[in-house]
């Protein structure tokens, strides 16, 4: 009786590590793309206005989510894909091209969802971004909300997400409208 306690004490011990380990993974495989991977500037649109925020995130939609491509170029459908960037003259990073493996030779990529649109002649790739949210503290996120939602509405300043990306994931770790940061916006301001 006492052999199989004994027993018992690695195999918790096991099942416990276990479970500290999966989280902690997770967060160190995000902060590791976040200290090493390349900063793109992802230009982001409005959203349904009347639902933007839910609890503690801003809901993200990405102005630059197709990419026309002629009919040879396209690559065969599949569930997933590899989007290269290029930076465009207002300095926003765009899609510049889309494969179906890992490019070799780059960390820069993102591993993204798309599906075929054609339309009038034109031939689009439909970009499902693998990031639509941005957390932040409660206390902010109703200030947050609002200065978003009046970013939308400005042309000449839009609104963009920083986004770390290496090895086809990415991490957005901020959210910039009016040339400042969501997390900087003041609570008690008056919009």
């Amino acid at each position: 009786m006492k052999r199989s306690k004994l027993f018992l004490i690695p195999v918790m011990a096991l099942m416990i590590l276990t479970q500290w380990y999966v989280p902690l993974q997770m967060v160190y495989e995000n902060e590791e793309i976040i200290r090493t991977g390349k900063i793109l500037k992802l230009r982001t649109r409005p959203v349904d206005p009347t639902d933007l925020m839910r609890g503690k995130y801003i809901t993200l939609s990405f102005a630059d989510n197709t990419l026309e491509l002629p009919e040879e170029k396209m690559p065969p459908p599949q569930k997933e894909y590899y989007l290269t960037f290029r930076t465009d003259s207002a300095g926003f990073d765009v899609p510049a091209a889309v494969v179906s493996q890992p490019p070799s030779g780059t960390e820069t990529y993102l591993r993204v969802e798309g599906r075929n649109y054609f339309y009038d002649e034109r031939n689009d790739l439909i970009i499902t971004y693998p990031f639509d949210r941005f957390y932040l503290e409660e206390s902010k996120a109703p200030a947050a909300e609002q200065a978003y939602r009046d970013s939308a509405a400005d042309r000449d300043n839009p609104g963009y997400a920083l986004v770390s990306v290496k090895n086809g994931r990415g991490v957005v770790t901020d959210v910039i409208v009016n040339g400042k940061s969501v997390t900087d916006v003041n609570p008690s301001a008056d919009n």
